[in-house]
């Protein structure tokens, strides 16, 4: 309860704020949302997320199907009061289930607590609880939350209970991808848990096999469902002005994303200068003369270096490292370029391990209660800056 009521302190400005960005064009729009009909429900599973303006290959159905369900059956309509309140639901379960893994990791109450209200006011988790489109966020990090902290049960598990976790695996597993792409990660985060933390918990086959399969299926089932619907359309182009990397070349593109994820992280560590969107040329593409990627580079070798250093000694670092580059690399601009070159919402999964690391850190000061100060004070200045955050999204003239 106090977690939640920290949240909520955090957010408690956030229930009045207007239409800001694409909310308009969500739930205006879309006329799947007016009535709860299987008409309707048949048009969310087989038309992309912003249909009937089709602009890119998104495709989330169990989200828009909560914007129904917000609109119909509980008849916000318009209103925008209900749907901030369901946001702010969904981040405060997401909160519960940070101290759950936390508690796991930790074996003890005081750090797990810090690291979930450490998360839970990081003023990077606005873009997803206040503006309300940012739902796909919140719902894909249950999935990917819910779904981790149901495999590391399945360690004790045989027989019909590991069969029919596995079964809830893979729904949740399927909710969270229907929702927001970036839930796919799931599968490396259960293998990253074998791999670090999860390493001394002996399993038999089948409790490896059943759960990853489960996950895979889902990977799949999406892959699937995006084929079919996408397969007759052109790939939409990806625009500079939204994403100047999409038009780079090779090396120069993959330059500046990483100084992109040095700007990610420095925004993890001092959330003091927010922004809704990055337009062009505000990140200016990488040179060799680049220091701000040069930078970043070194910074991220170094945590990279040290993760694999630590792995067997360290599992919380080698952990946290590797959640975190699971949880951006879908958005990294590394793989291939997306539709922004940057965006905070792309952090809200990131900085739960960033929230876990520093909680962790912080417990191992010779003195412990510098380290319960330190997080203390950072959950408070975070809380703040969260509170001056939430009015920025009142409408497009404030961002």
């Amino acid at each position: 309860m106090g977690l939640c009521a920290i949240a909520l302190l955090a957010y408690a400005n956030s229930f009045d704020t207007g239409p800001a960005l694409d909310v308009r064009a969500v739930l205006e729009q879309d006329t799947r949302i007016r009535q709860a009909s299987l008409e309707n429900l048949g048009l969310i599973l087989t038309k992309d997320y912003w249909w009937p303006a089709s602009r890119d290959r998104l495709y989330r159905p169990v989200t828009t199907a909560t914007f129904l369900f917000n609109y119909a059956i509980l008849g916000n309509g318009d209103n925008l009061v209900g749907y901030h309140w369901i946001n702010f639901l969904l981040h405060a379960c997401n909160a519960c289930l940070v101290l759950a893994l936390a508690g796991r990791i930790f074996n003890r109450a005081g750090p797990a607590f810090f690291a979930a209200a450490l998360w839970a006011v990081h003023p990077l988790g606005t873009e997803s609880v206040t503006n309300i489109v940012g739902r796909a966020d919140l719902i894909a990090a249950m999935a990917v939350l819910g779904g981790l902290w149901l495999y590391i049960r399945t360690a004790t598990l045989r027989g019909g209970r590991l069969a029919a976790a596995a079964v809830g695996l893979l729904a949740i597993a399927v909710a969270g991808m229907f929702a927001k792409e970036s839930a796919a990660v799931l599968p490396g985060v259960t293998l990253l848990w074998d791999l670090s933390l999860g390493s001394g918990q002996p399993r038999d086959r089948w409790q490896r096999l059943l759960p990853y399969a489960a996950v895979i299926a889902a990977a799949s089932l999406l892959w699937w469902v995006r084929e079919r619907i996408f397969s007759a359309l052109p790939w939409p182009a990806v625009s500079f002005l939204d994403n100047p990397i999409a038009s780079a070349g090779f090396w120069t593109g993959r330059f500046t994303a990483v100084k992109v994820l040095g700007m990610d992280l420095w925004l993890l560590l001092c959330p003091w200068q927010l922004s809704a969107d990055r337009s062009y040329n505000q990140i200016p593409l990488s040179s060799a003369g680049d220091a701000a990627a040069w930078l970043s580079l070194i910074v991220i070798g170094a945590i990279l270096a040290v993760a694999l250093w630590r792995r067997r000694t360290d599992g919380l670092i080698f952990w946290a490292a590797g959640f975190a580059g699971l949880a951006l690399l879908p958005t990294a601009n590394l793989v291939f370029p997306i539709g922004s070159i940057m965006a905070e919402r792309f952090l809200y999964m990131p900085a739960i391990a960033f929230a876990i690391a520093a909680a962790g850190l912080a417990y191992r000061l010779p003195n412990r209660k510098l380290g319960t100060g330190i997080l203390a004070a950072a959950v408070a200045i975070f809380a703040g800056r969260t509170l001056a955050r939430n009015r920025d999204w009142k409408d497009n003239l404030a961002l």
